[in-house]
């Protein structure tokens, strides 16, 4: 064994079929989401588009996890061919899923909060593609470029750092948002109130008859 990570053959067996029906499951209902996008046309809307993308990349990690070989190592514990493969293809997969899930999120916003028309919105989309494909396809450079495929842990930390430095980047956007927008709403009640509480001016006792 290259790997000692205190479980048992038994244990293993349990991981490994939970994680090929889970991996089914999923494959199942992505490929039933753009099987239906494909044979409806109706269904080609922007919106709608962004679904097709997710249920894309939800569909290349659950291959991966469906066709996953149990042993990855050759003799001497170096890690095979394909094990690099997947390992790129799971980190390009899961964290494209989550881009792809934070701009469905901001497309809502936009429409619901922002008012966006539907022009504006799907002028966005075009950057919802340079960082949903663009950000995971960087950070599979950076794992080849560091020589972090191939070692669980390393790219465990990798596909960590990411997703932290994609949440607080979210968290720091939307918070700023919503601080913008809550002055915006304060200052309008703040003028409403100021306009309903002062008296009006009566300017006609000072026309000169």
């Amino acid at each position: 064994m290259c790997t000692n990570h205190g479980f048992t053959d038994l244990d293993d067996d349990i991981l490994e079929t939970i994680t090929r029906v889970g991996a089914s499951l999923s494959t199942i209902g992505a490929l039933f989401i753009i099987i239906t996008f494909a044979i409806f046309k109706k269904l080609h809307v922007p919106s709608l588009k962004l679904v097709l993308y997710l249920s894309i990349t939800d569909f290349l990690s659950s291959i991966v996890y469906l066709f996953r070989t149990k042993d990855q190592h050759d003799i001497y514990c170096h890690p095979y061919a394909l094990c690099y493969f997947q390992a790129a293809l799971t980190q390009f997969a899961e964290l494209s899923s989550f881009c792809w899930v934070a701009c469905i999120a901001f497309n809502i916003y936009s429409i619901a909060v922002l008012r966006m028309n539907e022009r504006q919105v799907n002028a966005q989309h075009k950057f919802y593609h340079i960082g949903s494909w663009g950000i995971p396809a960087v950070s599979v450079i950076i794992g080849f470029a560091g020589g972090f495929f191939g070692k669980s842990m390393m790219q465990l930390h990798l596909f960590l750092f990411l997703f932290l430095f994609l949440f607080l980047f979210l968290f720091l956007f939307f918070s700023f948002l919503f601080l913008f927008f809550s002055f915006l709403f304060l200052l309008l009640c703040c003028v409403t109130f100021f306009l309903e509480t002062t008296p009006l001016v009566n300017y006609d006792r000072f026309v000169v008859s």
